[in-house]
């Protein structure tokens, strides 16, 4: 046999032995110890950006230069609004001036209240509309605000005229229609304001915010409000127990004498503010 052929049949005989297949369970396992490592990279890599970065707020964790929330803050609720009543949209399509309007139970008072741009006394001889009228309109000056947020505002309205403007005002002089009727409201656009009447008497002719300095000094302020709960006039009824603070509002009512003997004097009609309702 020559040597081609010997060689031949030892590769054909190399040829017909079967070829060994791969180990599946040692792939498996590669691949598992791949993952293996694979998770532990990630989460060593989160690790470390958590320790580079603070937990966040609500990581029940103490924290060390990060400020918490207070466990006690409550955020504060929407305040509670009503419907205004008094359509101060209409009324200011009619006049302007019109700035709030003034309840008082127990009178006929239920009237708009105005401020003239232009002249201090034009509503106590004209009404609504801008027409003469004897009884006038009830009006406030310009030294106070439209917005009753002065230590002292002053309503004025005629007297003397049957059951209208400030007539019935003067029930206030009874003691026990006093006792009975404790409150009035005031209405300007978007809050109801509600005020204890603490205080009625007879006062003389002085301007009042013009004769203290429109209550800018602190100390005629607190003289004034010790005075209004207290007057020295001889014809008076007063609300026992009260005291005025320094940050107290009050509204004083004010009208003319239905006694001609004192028509030089004012009867004053004073309400402490106790509620301030917002409204649409």
């Amino acid at each position: 046999m020559s040597f081609e052929e010997t060689n031949n049949d030892i590769e054909s005989s190399q040829d017909s032995k079967p070829k060994k297949k791969p180990n599946r369970l040692l792939l498996a396992l590669l691949g598992f110890a791949f993952l293996v490592v694979l998770g532990g990279a990630i989460g060593y890599w989160v690790n470390l950006q958590s320790i580079s970065e603070p937990p966040p707020v609500d990581d029940p964790r103490p924290q060390y230069g990060v400020p918490r929330p207070n466990a006690n803050t409550t955020s504060q609720p929407e305040p509670v609004k009503v419907d205004n009543p008094i359509d101060f949209g209409a009324l200011q399509a009619i006049n302007p001036d019109v700035h709030a309007w003034l309840q008082v139970p127990g009178t006929y008072i239920d009237y708009p209240v105005c401020q003239s741009l232009q002249d201090e006394t034009f509503y106590l001889d004209h009404d609504l509309e801008g027409n003469y009228y004897g009884p006038g309109t009830l009006y406030t000056e310009l030294m106070n605000s439209r917005t009753f947020s002065d230590p002292v505002t002053l309503i004025y309205g005629h007297a003397g005229y049957p059951d209208i403007m400030f007539t019935t005002l003067h029930y206030f002089n009874d003691t026990e229609f006093f006792n009975t009727h404790e409150y009035f409201t005031i209405y300007i656009p978007g809050h109801i304001l509600t005020y204890k009447v603490v205080s009625a008497y007879v006062y003389d002719a002085r301007h009042i915010l013009n004769t203290h300095g429109l209550f800018l000094d602190k100390k005629v302020l607190a003289e004034y409000y010790n005075y209004v709960v207290n007057p020295d006039s001889m014809s008076k009824n007063i609300r026992d127990g009260v005291t005025l603070k320094p940050d107290d509002r009050i509204v004083q009512l004010s009208t003319c004498m239905e006694n001609l003997m004192l028509s030089g004097n004012r009867y004053i009609v004073t309400g402490l503010l106790v509620d301030d309702q917002l409204t649409y």
